[in-house]
């Protein structure tokens, strides 16, 4: 019974971890693709 709650707090632990990677992606992206909209533009 032990290894139940571990599973399921390391689980959540991947999530969140991933949920930030991916956060992080898209705010990269988002600067990127600003930047590159300016610098065309400009």
């Amino acid at each position: 019974m032990s290894a139940e709650p571990l599973a399921t707090t390391s689980v959540t632990e991947t999530v969140e971890s991933t949920e930030k990677g991916l956060l992080i992606a898209v705010l990269l992206l988002v600067v990127l693709g600003t930047t590159a909209m300016l610098l065309m533009s400009a």
